[in-house]
């Protein structure tokens, strides 16, 4: 039986982390799904790391980094991913997106002294032209 990837497969080019293009780095994030790649976008001291689907309930899994979700293929895997993107992410002070972060999408994140992370949301700054 065909994969529906068959059709590309003279034009697939995979990798397992590290340079994909100037001023973009694959980062393997093991656990969610099988191939769960984040990727850091650089431009001179500015970056952002695109985390894809770290978190599914951000407000539960940042102050419960332990929570998995059914969408987790291995949710050992994916909790100890998750533990060491958040402490990683507020270490660096690092600003982050992904698919199931609340508008306006691009965060920091926080340590909190009890345990746990906040997010705070990079504030949305919109340019007008005339």
């Amino acid at each position: 039986m065909n994969s529906p990837a068959d059709t590309y497969r003279d034009r697939l080019h995979t990798f397992e982390g590290g340079p994909v293009a100037p001023g973009i780095t694959a980062e393997p994030l093991p656990g969610h799904t099988p191939g769960h790649t984040g990727f850091h976008i650089s431009s001179g001291r500015d970056g952002l790391l695109m985390w894809t689907d770290i978190v599914h309930l951000p407000v539960l899994q940042s102050r419960h980094p332990e929570a998995s979700v059914a969408f987790d293929v291995d949710p050992t895997q994916a909790i100890a991913q998750r533990r060491r993107m958040f402490d990683r992410v507020a270490t660096d002070r690092l600003l982050i997106a992904g698919s199931h972060l609340d508008f306006p999408t691009f965060s920091h994140l926080e340590a909190l002294s009890g345990g746990g992370y906040n997010f705070i949301p990079e504030v949305w700054r919109s340019k007008l032209t005339n």
